[in-house]
């Protein structure tokens, strides 16, 4: 399949799926990490379909498949135009002092850079790129990446890591270039409304989006596997083999 028609199904399917691609967010609540963040009123959560097949058009690995949720602007026509939020959760249980500097040190170790130890607003207000910093206060391990294509810094990547009781809620926070700067205390918001208390009140009366792991019926949440019915997958693949086919008969009749 030629990059030309990858990128129509991508389109297609993208589009095809956008009228229920999302909910209203509000107060998210992860229960297989155990803590709730409060998102902007105009943000929404992009349903894992949507993300599935975003980040598989885009040879994602099934390690990045496992995530918890992705978050966008209600404005945004496909999410991954605009800012976005990836939210990873790893429960592995309350890290020592001696895994943390292990974490920090190998973080120093990848980025070329010593940590800084800042509060994280002084961090972003005089960040340089691929430079980490661990709020100790807050146990809030950030640092921010360039996303260079064609030699143009296109988007950046603030990827904030906060340690937690029960392990590490990693938030992956993309944005454009030109909407950085005037969103990263945005994002830094998002992160500290991060709270493992009161969760079922944070919840209010909202569906619970996760799987049962001891039924075999399909459900609408990923779950702690991150995946998904083999169901939802079927009108994506009817409507890819439709365009493929179409765009196949198109190249033989220039040809003839």
């Amino acid at each position: 399949m030629t990059l030309t028609v990858v990128r129509i199904v991508t389109a297609a399917v993208l589009l095809l799926m956008i009228g229920s691609s999302v909910v209203l967010a509000e107060n998210y609540v992860s229960w297989a990490g155990g803590f709730y963040i409060s998102m902007p009123d105009d943000w929404e959560q992009i349903d894992y379909q949507t993300v599935d097949i975003f980040l598989i058009s885009n040879q994602a690995g099934r390690d990045v498949l496992d995530y918890d949720a992705v978050f966008a602007p209600s404005s945004s026509i496909l999410f991954f135009t605009g800012n976005y939020l990836i939210l990873t959760i790893d429960t592995v249980g309350e890290l020592s002092q001696t895994q943390t500097d292990s974490i920090l040190n190998q973080m120093s170790k990848t980025f070329g850079r010593d940590i800084k130890y800042y509060p994280v607003a002084d961090f972003l207000s005089d960040m340089k790129s691929d430079a980490p910093n661990y709020d100790a206060d807050k146990k809030l391990i950030t640092v921010v990446s360039d996303i260079v294509t064609q030699g143009q810094v296109t988007k950046r990547l603030m990827h904030m890591t906060k340690l937690y009781e029960k392990g590490l809620a990693a938030f992956y926070f993309y944005s454009p270039d030109s909407l950085f700067d005037q969103s990263k205390h945005l994002f830094k918001d998002i992160v500290q409304s991060f709270s493992t208390e009161d969760i079922e009140a944070a919840a209010g009366h909202q569906e619970v989006r996760v799987a049962d792991i001891d039924s075999e019926e399909a459900t609408e949440g990923k779950g702690d596997e991150g995946s998904l019915p083999v169901v939802t997958y079927l009108a994506p693949i009817v409507l890819i083999m439709i365009i493929v086919f179409f765009a196949a008969r198109k190249k033989r009749g220039k040809k003839g």
